[in-house]
């Protein structure tokens, strides 16, 4: 049995990847089994985190201590976590993974250890363009809506510019380091921008997990004008501003 990771960042367009893989009747695709939310796909398999401050969701800076307080007896946990979840593999399936974000990596080391020791194909997925990543995360933010099975109306979203071009730097920076730690691993590289050849994607992706090709439609459709421009209220203001940066190029 194949054994894979989509290594990944948000708004790459991983979750539509993921849910679509999982159609396939040989591969098993669950979701973000480190999220701290246990609405995954195939929750079943989410690593509980423990609360250590009582009852309630921890969120902002007591999330961030109850992570520290994780991470002393986090260790046995997810190895055991990942044997179990590698180890329940079903007559049918011939690749059995999930979805890793990079965040997850950064503030858990210790999950890419043991990723790497289970010797699991790396999926890495990509988007480019980091003005539609940026784009993507605010329009999420704003209209809380991320995907769609089904045509909706469009609400116009402001960026506030300051903060949206310092977030390309670091999503180009995020997209380096995906490359950096999967350097010399078992990997293929995929990017968002030809999901376009949607066939030839999953194509790709199928021989990789060695698996039969079979032909499957995306689960999910995008969500966002064609034209950035129609969705953002003060776009005039955001080319001014990314024309200063290194990626003026992601404007056309």
């Amino acid at each position: 049995m194949t054994k894979f990771i989509i290594f990944t960042t948000q708004r790459s367009g991983s979750t539509v990847l993921t849910k679509t893989l999982d159609e396939h009747p040989q591969v098993f695709a669950a979701g973000e089994l480190f999220h701290t939310n246990e609405k995954i796909h195939h929750p079943e398999w989410h690593f509980t985190f423990i609360n250590y401050l009582g009852k309630g969701k921890a969120r902002g800076v007591l999330m961030k201590m109850n992570k520290a307080l994780n991470k002393l007896s986090i260790k046995k946990r997810i190895t055991k976590h990942l044997n179990a979840f590698f180890n329940a593999k079903d007559k049918n399936e011939k690749a059995r993974g999930f979805k890793l974000m990079l965040s997850q990596v950064k503030t858990t080391p210790y999950i890419w250890e043991q990723v790497k020791k289970q010797d699991a194909k790396i999926i890495v997925l990509l988007r480019k363009n980091i003005l539609e990543t940026a784009l993507s995360k605010y329009r999420g933010r704003t209209t809380k809506l991320y995907h769609s099975d089904d045509n909706v109306g469009k609400q116009k979203i402001k960026i506030p510019i300051a903060e949206f071009t310092s977030w390309l730097a670091m999503l180009d920076g995020f997209n380096k380091r995906l490359l950096e730690l999967t350097e010399g691993l078992d990997r293929i590289v995929i990017y968002y921008e030809d999901f376009g050849n949607w066939q030839q994607i999953l194509d790709q992706t199928f021989t990789f997990l060695e698996v039969d090709k079979i032909q499957l439609a995306p689960v999910l459709q995008k969500v966002g004008a064609n034209d950035w421009r129609e969705d953002v209220e003060n776009y005039k203001e955001v080319e001014q501003a990314v024309q200063q940066t290194n990626y003026a190029a992601w404007l056309n």
